[in-house]
């Protein structure tokens, strides 16, 4: 499994990131799977305290078919329990790390289940093949 990222995504991703300056924020991303592969599109920021929830997911009205995951900003996915549940699984995780002293980090995880629901890290790259990280 892979995460690819597209231009437009990356340069929002970075965007976000520098202008959160450190500060956590989450949100959504929109794109699609193609086989093993995710492929992110675009980012939907919201509210820090936005609680990730089957009703959140589901009430997105016209974007609920293209989000494939979600996306937290100098935020760990340990503190979002939440989305180790049945509602979640197989969607992309994308943790995004920032600071004004260290540049940006990007790791990707998949929902996984295997007697109890984890995180499967992934390979992220961009859609020129440029890694990320």
């Amino acid at each position: 499994m892979d995460a690819f990222l597209s231009d437009k995504a990356l340069r929002a991703i970075s965007a976000t990131a520098q202008v959160l300056l450190g500060l956590p924020s989450k949100g959504f991303l929109i794109g699609h799977k193609r086989g093993p592969s995710y492929i992110v599109e675009e980012i939907l920021v919201c509210s820090e305290t936005m609680e990730y929830s089957p009703n959140v997911f589901s009430s997105r009205g016209p974007l609920e078919d293209d989000i494939i995951g979600f996306i937290l900003f100098n935020h760990k996915s340990e503190n979002e329990s939440s989305l180790l549940s049945p509602w979640a699984y197989g969607k992309l995780l994308i943790e995004v790390g920032s600071s004004k002293k260290k540049p940006l980090s990007l790791d990707a995880f998949v929902i996984v289940y295997d007697k109890r629901f984890s995180l499967k890290k992934i390979k992220t790259e961009t859609y020129n093949t440029r890694k990320c990280r």
